[in-house]
């Protein structure tokens, strides 16, 4: 995550042409946010958002947009599945992304790296 004076804090990045009609995905860190997107196909264009943590509110900018899907990548622990749960009551539109057999989107690249 990017660090401002020795605290995580919230960072987005966006990966393609720029478009309004694209889809967002919220992860709990930079690193696992990158690492997603680095796992799913290349071409595909999006939003990506690091909430520095697990949190179940969605950045208020994010209303101004016209979205075509909204995925929650947190971690796959009780504070990534509680997270992704209020962000699912708030907006049940929301999917979630849960790393399969990994806490986490990193390490699932990683494993992948060693092959």
């Amino acid at each position: 995550d990017f660090e401002r004076e020795g605290e995580r804090a919230p960072a987005f990045v966006s990966l393609g042409p720029a478009r309004q009609d694209v889809a967002e995905s919220q992860f709990e860190g930079a690193i696992d946010a990158l690492s997603a997107w680095t796992l799913a196909d290349a071409a595909r264009t999006g939003i990506i958002i690091s909430t520095a943590g697990a949190t179940g509110k969605m950045p208020e900018w994010i209303g101004g947009l016209r979205l075509d899907a909204v995925f929650c990548g947190y971690d796959a622990d009780h504070a990534g599945d509680r997270a992704a749960e209020m962000l699912e009551a708030q907006n049940p539109e929301i999917r979630r992304m849960r790393p399969d057999r990994a806490e986490d989107w990193n390490e699932i690249l990683r494993r992948q790296a060693r092959r």
